[in-house]
């Protein structure tokens, strides 16, 4: 996130790694999982339409678990996520993007 509300980055805070998108069990639900920080407690997930910007990105959610489901994207559209591991001392860097094309 760009600003001057952002907060410091933890460079000791693992990258989630290998994001993959799949297409979720309802039109416009896209499944995301990815390998943890095991010392996070938990993950934001941000998503991004195409055209990908740095000021594009908005956070989707919180997710305390290694996976998640983005819900009401609409179909046909090309989507970005990306995530980033956050411990009590801070939030990590971002993750490569990924995207999906919104079935």
């Amino acid at each position: 996130m760009a600003g001057s509300g952002s907060p410091v980055v933890n460079p000791n805070v693992l990258q989630p790694m290998n994001i993959v998108l799949t297409h979720g069990d309802h039109d416009g639900a896209v499944d995301v999982t990815w390998h943890r920080d095991k010392t996070a407690r938990s993950t934001e997930v941000q998503i991004c339409l195409d055209p990908l910007t740095p000021t594009n990105w908005v956070t989707n959610q919180i997710a305390t678990k290694s996976s998640c489901t983005i819900q009401n994207q609409v179909p046909a559209t090309k989507l970005w996520v990306r995530a980033r591991s956050i411990r009590k001392d801070g939030p990590g860097l971002w993750s490569e993007p990924a995207y999906i094309i919104v079935s």
